[in-house]
């Protein structure tokens, strides 16, 4: 049963974020009032207003130890703020525009920034230094997020482009091209391993850190992809746009492509060629009323030759198949 806590409407004029801390007892709003706010959650009641920014908030985030929030302001600025006492620790000036995300690292010692000045940053919680600036991007940078360890750090840009960086140099690791129109977001999964994107041109993508190659395209919506995320697990994405999300289980994409890049020949691409038109063909079939569409398969009695490079697929692939083949006899 879920339970709805309403909070002010009159103190969350334009509110554009609300993020939980970590253990889920406090919540912070960040509003076109210039101010966020910060929340408990069982009660509703407001805990802090942290005032001090001269234009409207983007966005706020706490650290993962929930003692500290981050929030970033059209005013260009970005602020770190004591959660107990809701004082301003410091405040880090550097951007020359409006400065859109803010994110802390796992430790909480560091902050990456995006702005629309075309760079992202990062910063020395402690004392407020700009450690590095993070220049490549040609246009607006939208997200900028850590990845588990601390240690790179991924950027959405307008200009159709992702990019990884190395936290400890502020070096461009691999810049993931693919995109035909505007990147929204970007984020690492739980292991660091892989990124996935949200785009304009309706599509996300999975990428490889490593290689920096395209590893799945995730087609169907059809608006902008705003925002792609994974699941804790990292075996399953979110995406949405304004008016749907979809959820994608990623694993067989993302093991198929590696098999592909690899180890695959053109036999291998043939056998998955057939696969996906007997996938369409049941499809179409079942709209127009089929029934028993399982019974349509590939057939390896056609191409006996090929049967041996089904069985050189990786198990886990060959369940995926399984459903869409015959096999000959034994």
């Amino acid at each position: 049963m879920f339970e709805q806590i309403t909070l002010p409407s009159k103190t969350l004029l334009g509110c554009g974020c609300a993020q939980f801390n970590k253990d889920g007892d406090k919540l912070v709003t960040a509003s076109t009032d210039n101010t966020a706010k910060v929340w408990d959650v069982a009660s509703g009641e407001c805990l802090a207003t942290l005032a001090g920014h001269t234009a409207f908030l983007y966005t706020a985030n706490f650290t993962n130890a929930g003692d500290k929030i981050v929030t970033a302001s059209f005013d260009g600025t970005v602020k770190i703020w004591d959660v107990e006492t809701g004082t301003c620790l410091s405040t880090l000036q550097g951007h020359t525009k409006y400065v859109v995300s803010a994110q802390f690292n796992g430790a909480g010692d560091k902050v990456v920034t995006a702005s629309d000045d075309k760079t992202a940053k990062i910063w020395d919680v402690e004392t407020g230094i700009c450690l590095s600036t993070l220049q490549g991007h040609t246009k607006y940078v939208v997200s900028a997020q850590f990845n588990r360890v601390g240690d790179k750090v991924v950027t959405a840009s307008y200009d159709r482009t992702a990019k990884i960086w190395d936290v400890e140099t502020g070096t461009c690791l691999s810049t993931l091209q693919g995109h035909t129109d505007m990147v929204n977001s970007a984020q690492f999964n739980g292991a660091g391993d892989k990124v996935v994107t949200g785009s304009d041109d309706r599509t996300a993508k999975i990428w490889d850190v490593e290689t920096g190659t395209c590893l799945a395209t995730l087609q169907g919506h059809t608006g902008f992809v705003n925002s792609a995320q994974f699941n804790g697990a990292g075996d399953k994405v979110v995406t949405s746009t304004d008016k749907t999300a979809r959820i994608w289980d990623i694993r067989a994409l993302c093991e198929v492509s590696h098999f592909l890049s690899k180890d695959a020949t053109l036999q291998h691409a043939f056998i998955l060629h057939a696969v996906y038109e007997v996938m369409i063909t049941r499809m179409l079939a079942k709209k127009q009323g089929a029934k028993n569409v399982e019974t349509l398969t590939f057939d390896f009695a056609k191409c006996p030759h090929l049967e041996k490079y089904y069985e050189g697929f990786p198990e886990s692939i060959q369940r995926k198949l399984a459903p869409y083949i015959t096999k000959q006899p034994e």
